[in-house]
């Protein structure tokens, strides 16, 4: 079940990542037009598909190299 709750947390940090970013870069490159909607969706659309397998990728690696900044010190009491 890991393998699955991995996945999830992927798919939902791209969507709430991408679907505000899309709509902020389709906006800028296209202004509020009559095409603005159907560009928004499919950018939304490709940046999720793009970005959950990055994030697959990327996340194991950021916190490999993280460990490696920052390891984990002895507690003390």
């Amino acid at each position: 079940m890991k393998w699955l709750e991995t996945i999830l947390f992927s798919f939902v940090t791209s969507i709430i990542v991408t679907i505000p970013l899309a709509f902020v870069l389709t906006a800028y490159n296209l202004g509020f037009t009559d095409l603005f909607l159907k560009a928004y969706l499919t950018n939304s659309l490709i940046a999720v598909i793009v970005s959950t397998p990055a994030s697959l990728i990327a996340a194991p690696l950021t916190e490999k190299v993280m460990r490696g900044i920052f390891p984990k010190q002895k507690q003390t009491q």
